[in-house]
């Protein structure tokens, strides 16, 4: 049984201490955020769901699509080896052969490189207990665990919510009884089984602060609005009041029509409070700790509550979940990025996520490693580019070393690339040729 030929690994031991972690670590022993795998960060959510399934590629990615098939390569933000569709595939039908938490924990071994630290260190914790017992299941790991990990949860999440009331206090006095209410709410709710739909969500939570923080922005829009000709007001309340409604009742990270609630206000502002939009909300050290409140996908223990009813099947899944590739926009097309082959790169679902709308140069600030894993990514298109996966785009190693050292800063080398530039840019598309002269030599000329 190859599960017993690791026993020595220095990941079968249980992280336990309790210690502050910078965003590109894993807090072991916090509280976990029951939040049914809500991605959050300040600007934006995302949601998944089970069971998951491949990525699909939209048309605003569409000439990205060559990299869609890369093998092989790392995430350039995170470092671990993203799974494209038809690896994914692959995992799901070996996966639906085995029929014990022995075998399908060493089937993940072979994926171990594409979990990221949370992920990762959950395996090794199932690992270590089936080594021990050949005879449990991955959920049987976890349901053990999870008293322990729930007892924590409700420790630290109520020191995130003290340090929310604390910051309250410099609030307005409106504003502050509206964060305690929802403070309130909040402690009553993580005392409720995470499986009734009652419990606590950090998402909703959330969601509720940044309704109390544009609740000041929306009544300074009414102002202004009612200061207009009454033509112009009649229309600019309009547009006010359906926008509100919008908000009360719709998550504001949703995407509706291209535009999120929150968007919808900042368009408003641009419009008729321009001014506001350079100010900072006094709400916004409310959010900032918020972010605190551990995760599915930043925390241990609360992967361990959270999927400990589930069975070997879907945590299996989603062990591997975050690392399926996604196409992004180097230059995020709210900031002017166009669906062009030189403004993709290939990359993690939980990284696309979590990075939103941010310029990549802020992105590297909130993961120092970002231009080491940007070679790395580099060499491994240039890989896949010498084994015949990039037919037509041998010269995407070139444009996009410029983007990165454009949008991040960084010299990134392709020294490595056996393939000369004359023979790269043969299929150069001339759409894309006056944005890069300085290949004007390798460019084929026309017959």
């Amino acid at each position: 049984m190859r599960i017993f030929n690791n026993i020595n690994s220095p990941h079968n031991a249980y992280p336990v201490n309790n210690q502050t972690m910078s965003s590109s670590q894993v807090r072991y022993n916090n509280t976990l955020s029951c939040d049914k795998f809500e991605h959050t960060n300040p600007i934006t959510y995302a949601q998944q769901s089970y069971p998951i399934g491949a990525v699909r590629f939209g048309s605003s990615v569409s000439n990205g699509a060559f990299l869609r098939n890369l093998s092989g390569v790392h995430d350039p933000y995170s470092g671990v080896v993203i799974l494209n569709n038809k690896e994914l595939n692959q995992f799901y039908q070996d996966l639906a052969k085995k029929d014990t938490g022995v075998k399908k924990i060493n089937l993940l071994e072979n994926y171990t490189e594409s979990m990221f630290p949370v992920e990762k260190s959950v395996y090794y914790l199932m690992f270590g207990d089936i080594l021990l017992d050949n005879r449990r299941s991955m959920q049987d790991v976890l349901q053990a665990k999870q008293p322990r990990a729930l007892k924590n949860l409700i420790k630290t999440q109520q020191q995130v919510f003290n340090n929310i009331d604390d910051a309250a206090q410099n609030l307005s006095e409106n504003n502050k009884l509206k964060v305690e209410h929802a403070l309130d709410k909040a402690r009553e709710q993580i005392l409720i089984s995470h499986k009734d739909k009652n419990h606590f969500r950090k998402g909703k939570f959330e969601n509720d602060l940044m309704r109390i923080a544009q609740s000041d922005v929306f009544a300074r829009l009414e102002n202004k609005m009612n200061e207009l000709p009454e033509e112009e007001k009649d229309v600019a309340l309009e547009k006010l009041y359906n926008v509100e409604r919008i908000f009360e009742t719709t998550p504001y990270y949703t995407n509706i029509k291209g535009k999120t609630p929150l968007k919808m206000v900042h368009e408003l502002q641009a419009e008729y409070l321009p001014e506001s939009l350079k100010e900072e909300n006094e709400m916004q050290p409310i959010l900032d700790l918020a972010q605190d409140l551990p995760t599915t996908k930043t925390d241990v223990n609360a992967f361990i509550v959270e999927m400990s009813d589930k069975d070997d099947s879907v945590i299996a899944k989603r062990l591997i979940s975050e690392s399926i590739g996604t196409i992004e926009h180097v230059v995020p097309e709210s900031k002017g990025g166009e669906n062009e082959a030189d403004n993709f790169m290939f990359v993690t679902k939980a990284r696309n996520e979590e990075r939103g709308n941010k310029s990549l140069n802020k992105f590297k600030k909130m993961h120092p490693d970002i231009p080491k894993n940007c070679q790395q990514y580099l060499d491994d298109v240039i890989k896949n580019c010498e084994d015949g996966r990039m037919r037509g785009y041998e010269w995407y190693p070139f444009v996009i070393r410029d983007i990165i050292k454009s949008e991040v800063g960084v010299n990134v080398a392709i020294k490595s690339y056996r393939m000369s530039p004359q023979k790269a840019f043969r299929t150069f598309p001339n759409r894309l040729k006056e944005k890069y002269p300085q290949y004007s030599k390798y460019f084929t000329k026309p017959q």
